[in-house]
């Protein structure tokens, strides 16, 4: 490792012979006798600190790894050797997972993106149960400030304008050019808009802003920082000019299409992949000699967060993400008070009907999860440490839904319901946005007490306004019988029914 390092040192650019263990096996004529490894790149292992081939190291990390490893083993590219700073997890966890293309490669160059990239990073590195959505959200931010920047520097090399980094995109002078970069990469055929993208781009502007204003203070350039506050007034003054018409599309694409009637789930498709998928909880469990690979471990477990994210109509990310002291927790019933006692017969049923989990949401406040009956027995296998070992889940994972092959970080929760809608053989895939607006309709046009509506919202996770403004379809029916029975009456001049 030493010698490679000198190597990295002396040599940044072009190509580097680095010490390996072992060398590919050649013939005769001196030609590599293995033709797939002609070419590879050799990476750095983050565990041993050895050099491999990049086509072998699933290979190595699995004789790497120890009986009692804390960690798994990263291949990190030798690119990232040359930085000497203490950031070996946020290059680990994000610089070496970039592609190796243009972008990717922007990403982890640009001094202004990989600083603005760690700083993020130091954020949510505490996050433990939200880790890898928030890893993800974070790469996608530093790969969309790696397309700006390589779309303006073209667009400025074309003007004869030099750039050197992506601290130029922030410099009023050249707002023009940033102006016109994202109405290139977010426009299509000259006029349809990707709208998305383009508020996506706009917040990630005002982000590296705020970072970059903050860095100014702490280094006592209040020039630049007053300068920064000058560019980040531009950009808000232009705000309705650049980005209006993507947030404006986007509030139409709310309000009238996702909220229609026709775009809800049908019911026979909840149907059909509810009986689907408890007919195989049922193949699945009565025979426990099954779990010897991990084939019929993952498709438990998407068919378990498929029906836990549907049935408590949660977004796709939260059932996937529960931890096992979490449904430990449920399964001992922590969270009903002992002093408390149930008469009702039906309500005695319920309680031995589900369990009830609370994972963490943002700050202090609790997701409910109710997890039915019908799940327990495929729960209690998922998390059985046996089982999870055959699997070729890693031993110190905490999720009762994990990834196999040895990944720390829990199985996607819409990746999940999409694979049970295929295998169900449903025509059209139900998503989690879907069955939250269908939930939140059908429960609105019920005579339900405000008292037992106000548990409905804690448990759907917002507030009335935002279940009847963004979630339930307008109640069409109620609004013709009701209000145009009264308009009606009040036309023909009269005020009472």
């Amino acid at each position: 490792m030493k010698t490679n390092m000198q190597i990295l040192r002396s040599r940044k650019e072009g190509s580097v012979k680095l010490l390996r263990e072992r060398q590919p096996r050649k013939t005769e004529t001196g030609k590599v006798k293995d033709k797939q490894r002609r070419g590879s790149a050799v990476v750095y292992c983050s565990e041993c600190h050895g050099f491999v081939d990049s086509k072998y190291f699933s290979r190595h990390r699995k004789s790497c790894m120890s009986v009692d490893a804390s960690t798994v083993p990263q291949s990190m590219p030798t690119s990232l050797m040359y930085d000497e700073s203490d950031n070996g997890n946020y290059k680990r966890d994000i610089l070496r997972s970039f592609h190796k293309d243009s972008i990717g490669k922007i990403c982890v160059t640009d001094d202004l993106i990989v600083r603005f990239g760690y700083r993020e990073f130091k954020t949510i590195r505490t996050q433990k149960d939200k880790q890898a959505e928030r890893r993800a959200t974070l790469k996608t931010k530093m790969r969309r400030l790696g397309t700006l920047f390589a779309c303006f520097k073209r667009k400025c090399h074309a003007a004869s304008v030099a750039v050197s980094s992506a601290n130029d995109m922030f410099k009023r002078k050249n707002f023009t050019f940033l102006e016109d970069t994202i109405y290139t990469l977010t426009t299509e055929n000259g006029d349809k808009v990707k709208n998305g993208l383009k508020i996506g781009f706009g917040y990630v502007l005002k982000s590296v802003c705020k970072y970059l204003h903050g860095e100014y203070l702490i280094q006592g350039k209040d020039a630049e920082a007053t300068e920064m506050n000058r560019f980040l007034a531009v950009l808000n003054y232009h705000w309705a000019s650049i980005f209006g018409d993507a947030e404006y599309a986007n509030t139409i694409k709310r309000q009238e299409v996702l909220r229609k009637p026709q775009k809800l789930p049908k019911e026979q498709d909840i149907k059909t992949l509810r009986d689907y998928t408890l007919t195989k909880f049922q193949d699945l469990t009565n025979d426990t000699y099954l779990f010897v690979a991990n084939t019929e471990y993952t498709l438990m477990r998407d068919l378990v967060v498929s029906r836990l994210t549907l049935f408590n109509a949660r977004r796709g990310g939260e059932p996937s993400r529960l931890l096992l002291d979490e449904w430990n927790d449920a399964l001992n019933d922590v969270w009903y008070n002992n002093t408390e006692t149930v008469d009702d017969p039906l309500e005695k049923f319920l309680l031995g009907r589900y369990k009830l989990a609370y994972q963490s949401g943002k700050r202090v406040k609790l997701v409910p999860l109710l997890i039915v009956a019908d799940c327990w027995k495929a729960m209690e296998i998922l998390a059985n440490p046996e089982v999870r070992k055959q699997a070729n889940v890693f031993a110190y994972n905490r999720f009762v839904f994990p990834n196999t092959r040895l990944s720390p970080n829990h199985v996607s929760g819409w990746k999940a319901v999409e694979k049970c809608c295929q295998m169900a053989e449903l025509d059209n895939s139900i998503t989690a946005t879907q069955m939250r607006h269908y939930v939140a309709t059908v429960y609105a046009a019920l005579e339900i007490p405000d008292e037992e509506r106000k548990q409905f919202y804690e448990h759907m996770g917002h507030s009335e306004a935002v279940n009847k403004n963004v979630y339930q379809s307008p109640l069409a029916l109620k609004e013709v019988v009701q209000v145009g029975g009264f308009l009606h009456r009040l036309d023909k001049g009269k005020t009472k029914k």
